[in-house]
């Protein structure tokens, strides 16, 4: 049933960009493909070039292999203005807009033709692929929104899109801003570190005019790092609802439907009705877990490898997202400047150990190899298991009643759920070799917004129909995307998290010692860092 509901929803998709593009039409010379090094060059396949050497923005700063955090407090999306009345450039109102006609506010946009090239990586050992997700001839549903966003871009605003694909974008993005060219307008990059808001390399998004209260921009990231300089918002990288990387990089809570079914405990429950009254707690979700193991060999220990039905499995990376989970931060934002979270909540923070402590080492839950994550969910032998949102696709043509949930809240009192993004998620930027930056910022606006009604929509229904098993599991997507999450203080300066991820798995809680020995260190590197971008004039 699965693959007659993918096979369904990946032939509206392409009917859809058929009628965009005019079927048993020749395309347009300028319609999306590709383009080589010299954007005026059409070619009509992929060409790939390697850039040596990788700038100091897309190298990882302290990088772990753990993930992110959001900050205490961060908005509830139950509270956030609708999107019907969001702002728009001069708050123009988006009711009734469905994405298939010209944002409201910009019917007067023509771009006369011009070119924008996109720079995205191709997929090597340790990068995700973010050329995919700007063009691509794969024929699933996703790519066929990919290239039905486009189609409708080009057409409604008179312009051309093509993508550069390299294996390091920030190096050919460099290469522009040294060499004094004009190659990309737009480029994404992984591994940001905190030089990319110094290094006078790239346009503050918001003075060229983006506006990033437009919902199709991904709030939580907004919030982390948008800067106050002098008054002024500061941000020079940006994620929205087409960056496919930070969707398939969010740190997820599968959940195997069949054992689920199987427990008289999980019966007594409807597990989505709890995430949707905010009830979905860690209290819940331990109870769960502990009722459904079993010791299949009597050996009075639970090993996946021995046949054992488990609670819960993941690997060491899920120290982070337990943590996270309380919706806490290690680095916050506060009126765009940076605090130390545990120094002033450090009592809370401990409360959060304890709690993690307890879930982590409870009996009948086991870390894992990554490798071993989907076998194990498939042979039905766990409850819960944590991965990013893209190992699902490893259980696609399995026969399995996979399901999805978000993270649990600590207590009913927490304003909202939180799910980390693992450093592996692209960021885009725009450098200062563009000339017109100010015509590429409207561009980028109506290219990410027209991404919501495309690919976001895309996304969110081809996991559901391939990848999970009911319609409850995409409405629990829609949720997890929503509520992100993004801690400087993993994806900056990751050895703090990795202190605090070791305290969980290690069963000891030293959370107050460690705020006396390492918030000076951390306050030392935020007071760089704002130096640093003060300094940055562009």
């Amino acid at each position: 049933m699965k693959r007659i509901l993918a096979l369904v929803l990946t032939l509206a998709m392409a009917l859809s960009v058929c009628l965009l593009a005019g079927c048993g039409n020749t395309p347009d010379a300028g319609s999306t493909t590709t383009a080589s090094s010299t954007p005026a060059q059409t070619t009509g396949k992929t060409e790939t070039t390697t850039a040596d050497g990788t700038p100091a923005a897309s190298t990882p700063a302290d990088t772990t292999t753990a993930s992110d955090t959001t900050k205490a407090g961060s908005t509830d999306p139950e509270d956030t203005t609708p999107e019907d009345t969001n702002p728009i450039g001069g708050g123009t109102s988006l009711e009734g807009f469905d994405g298939y006609t010209k944002l409201p506010g910009y019917e007067d946009i023509d771009f006369g033709g011009r070119t924008f090239v996109i720079c995205g990586g191709i997929e090597t050992t340790d990068v995700m692929n973010t050329d995919q997700e700007i063009y691509s001839d794969e024929t699933d549903a996703i790519h066929t929104a990919v290239r039905e966003r486009n189609l409708l871009v080009e057409r409604l605003y008179n312009c051309n899109i093509k993508l550069l694909a390299v294996e390091t974008p920030g190096a050919q993005a460099s290469a522009d801003v040294t060499g004094n060219q004009h190659t990309i307008d737009i480029y994404s990059a992984m591994y940001i570190a905190s030089s990319a808001y110094t290094n006078d390399q790239l346009y503050n998004l918001y003075n060229i005019g983006i506006n990033f209260e437009n919902p199709w921009w991904d709030q939580n990231f907004v919030d982390t790092f948008t800067f106050d300089v002098n008054g002024i918002p500061a941000m020079y990288t940006a994620i929205g609802d087409f960056s496919l990387t930070a969707n398939d990089s969010v740190y997820v809570l599968f959940y195997n439907k069949d054992v689920y079914e199987s427990s008289p405990v999980c019966q007594t429950y409807d597990i989505y009705q709890l995430v949707r009254d905010k009830k979905w707690t860690m209290d819940i979700f331990m109870e769960m877990a502990k009722d459904v193991k079993r010791d299949a060999n009597g050996d009075s220990s639970y090993n996946y490898s021995d046949g054992d039905i488990l609670g819960w499995i993941r690997t060491g990376h899920a120290t982070h997202a337990l943590h996270v989970a309380s919706n806490m931060r290690i680095v916050n934002n506060v009126d765009g400047k940076f605090v130390f979270s545990p120094s002033s909540e450090v009592t809370a923070w401990a409360n959060v150990i304890d709690k993690a402590i307890n879930v982590w080492n409870a009996e009948g839950n086991q870390t894992i190899s990554y490798s071993n994550i989907a076998p194990t969910i498939v042979a039905n032998q766990t409850l819960f298991a944590s991965e990013i949102l893209g190992a699902a696709e490893r259980c696609k043509d399995d026969d399995v009643s996979l399901a999805l949930v978000p993270y649990p809240l600590y207590d009913e009192t927490q304003a909202s759920y939180a799910n980390y993004v693992d450093n592996h998620k692209c960021d885009y930027m725009i450098p200062i070799s563009v000339p017109d930056p100010e015509t590429v910022a409207t561009f980028f606006e109506l290219y990410t917004c027209h991404s919501k009604y495309t690919v976001r929509n895309a996304f969110i229904e081809t996991f559901k129909v391939e990848y999970f098993c009911d319609e409850e599991s995409g409405e629990m997507l829609d949720l997890i995307l929503d509520n992100r999450t993004y801690d400087p203080g993993y994806l900056w300066w990751s050895a703090y998290e990795t202190d605090i991820g070791n305290m969980i798995s290690g069963g000891k809680n030293t959370i107050t010692q460690w705020v006396g020995k390492k918030g000076a260190g951390l306050t030392q590197k935020f007071d760089e860092f704002f130096t640093g971008l003060y300094d940055n004039e562009n």
